[in-house]
């Protein structure tokens, strides 16, 4: 049920109450302010008590990482977003909190096509001052202006060098393009249920106002708000010799904000060196996505059952488990892993039944809930992969050795195993701990060099990583049945209907000696890989219908929401754009259509292939986020997995990189009676959920910004690169352009080409909108016409990726079309 809107309310009105006010510096600068920027929150049982009539909604706020002046709130029941228009309506709010709000009044919606910047109107941004010591007060008290003064006072773009912005540009279906919609809802926020915990940032000072001994601090991230920080806090010698400053990265976390001030109050936590540098850079983004990169103390590994620093499985134990050590057990991962969670094993059994393994690290044997290592793994919730290094949720004795599945050693495990027949027909299935001495540790080009060759006389030399010669044969043997196998299973769950949309990823070769890349290249997806997540999906699936039966009100699921109408809409049009019939009834529907239009064009078609990969990167947009959660939160029907297909999904298969995997465990090992009945409470479930969900979509981020970081070094040391490139988006005064060879989206601005002009034009097209710029350039030959070059979707054209001065940031232009003589 939609919240019904909250009656008009004028600011004075709604301002009328300030409890507690106090007079702070800021009241001092911004003397013309007659009413507080904020109102109070309400209290906490109205908010409760809205909640529960539905006269508010909660949601998750965020802030347009393209625009400052735009905020939205996700529409709990799976409508289009509602904005925030102004500083007074966001109430303090920052990025990523969940909120309680309310709905204005439909006299106060956006009508689309309006240009929302007539509420939020522009103007001029404090970081822009040239030379001036201090930054000049901005004036709020006029009821017209204090909005717009406000939020560009708050969130302006920051000018300095190397301005961090998230690596995915702002969905083309938010932008100011016309919408399908009449009307935009816009809300206001009154509570905050739960803040992001993101409140730290990297960014820089400026002197905010000498006299009362002020600093401005300006992040870097355009989402976080400036922040009013006490000069004393800063070094001695910044008020006289601030320019000395100028290019230092300074770490800001906010303490309070009144809703007196303009500003959030805030503390220095420390300087982290100069920007430019690979070493600050990658500190400013774990401090801006909350990642905790501290060693675990000593007390963390206290509750661990070693002696001497040593640990051997205890005869007890071994007794508990069933034995697979003398199976033929290897893993097949990343070259470069070191944290080896999963095992697997394949044998043939009789008249054509096979017995499939999956072997995963018993890390809830060590992790033991309650203790301090417990409590530390959950706040983590998972490791983060940056390029040059893992920061892990669980201690290196863990992840390293203790739960990773080393070959030649014995390890403890939770397992399921399968008989099934060649055809894929399952005949038994079996869970439990388990214990395994893994044969070896295989990476995916390993094993993929077996699939390619299984007839080959394979020896030590071919594969070092087996260290004894006869055990080779075994291995290839099992790979190769399980390749087979898997791939039956895999063709199984396609024909029930599945999405996949694979996406590049760009991996880099580092230099040993500097650290810095020296080249980079597109992974390539192959069978072992494949071969690998169909055991991995296999194993998450059959112990979701095992904790969620035996625990329907306390099992840790994770769904994925059927994507908006809104961005099906829009993904209808870009297939009728290229001629293709778009079904979007069920995931399945999507593949058959982008099945459809991979099959229309021959092998090998380069621009074929472009335009598939924009495709899929515009299914991807399209998409709801999976997420984490509690079986008592939802109806079943909505437990579903939207891309897979399936009524239950979880994770399970990755205990040492993934909290949730953890809890799973421990709800497993209850559900088989291995263990008493876990004492957790669906509401310790659903924040564990949510708590997860956080940290795994910070971690994503961070993740994706270390790989632009790196990809910033290596075309500052390599120079200006060309790409080739498509059209995936255009928008009324940019475009977005696909790079295939690199794996990213880069955003172009028309007004940083070198055109005599632009024009956005929306056009008929087969049924639908089409939008395109005219690009008008200046002909390099004197008494010649200008060039006109069109920006359509899926045109291809030609980028330039260069530097950015003094920073690691990189940006991209287009290459002038060449006129036809």
């Amino acid at each position: 049920m939609a919240a019904a809107p909250t009656p008009k309310k004028t600011r004075s009105e709604a301002k009328g109450k300030v409890k507690g006010a106090s007079k702070t510096p800021q009241n001092d600068i911004f003397k013309k302010t007659q009413e507080p920027p904020f109102e109070d929150y309400w209290p906490k049982s109205e908010v409760s008590a809205g909640l529960k009539k539905g006269t508010l909604l909660q949601g998750i706020f965020r802030i347009s990482a393209i625009d400052y002046s735009r905020a939205y709130i996700s529409d709990p029941m799976g409508g289009p977003d509602y904005i925030v228009l102004g500083a007074w309506p966001r109430n303090r709010a920052m990025d990523g909190d969940e909120v309680a709000f309310s709905v204005l009044p439909p006299d106060e919606w956006l009508q689309n096509g309006a240009d929302e910047k007539m509420k939020v109107s522009n103007i001029k941004d404090l970081s822009s001052e040239s030379d001036s010591d201090e930054i000049s007060p901005v004036a709020t008290a006029d009821e017209e202006t204090d909005q717009p003064t406000l939020i560009d006072a708050l969130y302006g773009s920051s000018k300095s060098m190397g301005v961090v912005k998230t690596t995915v540009d702002e969905p083309i279906l938010e932008d100011n393009v016309k919408s399908l919609r009449v009307y935009t809802r816009t809300a206001k926020v009154v509570y905050i249920i739960q803040a992001s915990g993101r409140r730290a940032a990297a960014g820089y000072f400026k002197i905010f106002n000498k006299s009362l001994g002020l600093a401005l601090f300006s992040p870097r991230d355009s989402r976080q708000p400036r922040t009013v920080v006490p000069l004393s806090c800063l070094p001695e010698d910044y008020a006289s010799n601030h320019k000395k400053y100028e290019k230092s990265l300074f770490i800001c976390r906010i303490k309070d904000w009144k809703i007196t001030d303009p500003f959030p109050t805030g503390e220095l936590l420390r300087s982290i060196g100069e920007a430019g540098d690979i070493v600050p850079e990658t500190e400013s983004i774990l401090t801006e996505y909350d990642i905790d990169t501290d060693e675990f103390p000593p007390a963390a590994t206290e509750s661990l059952p070693l002696v001497n620093g040593q640990w051997t499985i205890p005869q007890d134990e071994l007794a508990k488990r069933r034995d697979f050590r003398s199976d033929c057990v290897f893993t097949i991962d990343p070259s470069t892993a070191r944290d080896l969670d999963d095992a697997i094993h394949c044998k043939s059994l009789s008249n054509g039944v096979f017995e499939l393994g999956v072997h995963i690290a018993d890390v809830s044997y060590f992790v033991r809930p309650g203790t301090l290592l417990d409590k530390m793994a959950s706040e983590r919730a998972t490791s983060v992969y940056l390029v040059q290094n893992v920061i892990p949720m669980l201690p290196r004795i863990l992840c390293e050795e203790l739960c990773s599945l080393n070959p030649q050693q014995d390890r403890l495990t939770f397992s399921v195993v399968w008989k099934l027949t060649e055809k894929g027909e399952l005949l038994d299935e079996w869970m439990g701990r388990s214990i395994i001495h893994s044969k070896a540790k295989l990476s995916y080009e390993d094993a993929q060099k077996m699939i390619d060759d299984p007839q080959f006389s394979w020896q030590h030399s071919d594969f070092p990583c087996i260290p004894v010669t006869e055990v080779i044969s075994d291995i290839v043997e099992s790979v190769n049945r399980l390749n087979k196998i898997t791939k039956r299973l895999r063709f199984l769950r396609q024909t029930r209907g599945s999405l996949r949309l694979d996406q590049p990823k760009l991996v880099f070769n580092i230099d040993s000696g500097t650290g810095l890349p020296n080249g980079c290249h597109i992974y390539q997806h192959k069978e072992s890989n494949k071969m690998i997540e169909e055991c991995m999906l296999l194993a998450n699936m059959a112990v979701a219908h095992k904790i969620s039966e035996t625990f329907p009100e306390l099992a840790l699921l994770r769904r994925h929401p059927p994507p908006k109408g809104k961005a099906i809409e829009h993904l209808r049009d870009q297939f009728n754009l290229l001629g293709v019939q778009f079904e979007c009834s069920t995931a399945a529907d999507i593949q058959k259509s982008l099945n459809r239009y991979i099959s229309k064009g021959k092998e090998g078609d380069k621009k074929l292939e472009m335009e598939k990969l924009v495709l899929v990167s515009l299914c991807c947009r399209a998409m709801e986020l999976a997420h984490y959660f509690c079986t008592s939160v939802y109806k079943e029907e909505q437990f579903r997995h939207y891309a897979l297909n399936v009524p239950r999904y979880t994770h399970f298969t990755s205990p040492i990189r993934r909290y949730p995997d953890i809890i799973v465990h421990r709800l497993l090992a209850a559900a088989l009676g291995e263990e008493d009945a876990p004492k957790y409470l669906p509401p310790d479930i659903e924040d564990f959920a949510n708590h997860c969900n956080k940290k795994r979509k910070n971690a994503k981020t961070a993740e994706e910004l270390s790989s632009s970081l790196f990809l910033g070094v290596f075309i500052r040391k390599c120079g200006p690169i060309d790409q080739e490139g498509i059209v995936c988006a255009v928008l009324d005064k940019s475009f977005d352009v696909l790079l295939p060879e690199l794996g990213i989206i880069k955003r172009i601005y028309c007004q940083k080409l070198s055109l005599d002009s632009y024009k956005y034009e929306l056009l008929k097209d087969k049924g639908c909108e089409s939008p395109q710029l005219q690009l008008i350039w200046s002909s390099e030959k004197k008494d010649t016409p200008p060039i006109l070059q069109l920006i359509k979707v899926f045109n291809p054209v030609k980028v330039l990726l260069s530097s950015i001065k003094n920073s690691l940031q990189f940006e991209a232009s287009l290459v002038q079309e060449r006129s036809h003589e």
